[in-house]
């Protein structure tokens, strides 16, 4: 399973010319909708809306 992963996210970055044995077996758009995801909720967790941090003006 490990192997299959690392084999899909070296595709993914542009390291493999085949993409790994997940991406074969599943259609585009559900590969394309999950890696968009992927996208959106790292811009979410980076933006800082969903931190406690909070700015004191002096």
């Amino acid at each position: 399973m490990l192997t299959n992963l690392r084999k899909t996210v070296e595709y993914l970055a542009g390291q493999r010319d085949e993409p790994g044995p997940w991406l074969v077996h599943t259609p585009g758009w559900i590969t394309g909708s999950i890696v968009w995801l992927l996208a959106l909720v790292l811009i979410y967790c980076f933006c800082g809306q969903t931190n406690e941090f909070t700015y004191i003006n002096f």
